[in-house]
């Protein structure tokens, strides 16, 4: 868990378990995509971070789609 940034506070904070689930959803979709084995061994995040799931889905699945070469695909 990194520090808040600035003082704006939306929510009260999120935790690793948090996101721990959309992280891992958002990964398994891109190796679905792309029929790969992709896998989290880390995750850091903000604590006054976008409290929404969808948010870490959908950026986890465009981190391994970056990584695989295939963003925008």
């Amino acid at each position: 868990m990194l520090p808040p940034i600035g003082s704006r506070r939306h929510h009260q904070g999120l935790t690793a378990e948090d996101v721990r689930e959309p992280i891992l959803a958002g990964v398994q979709d891109a190796c679905a995509d792309l029929a790969s084995n992709f896998h989290v061994t880390a995750a850091e995040i903000i604590e006054n971070d976008t409290p929404q799931p969808s948010v870490y889905r959908l950026l986890a699945r465009n981190i391994v789609l970056y990584a695989a070469g295939r963003m925008g695909d």
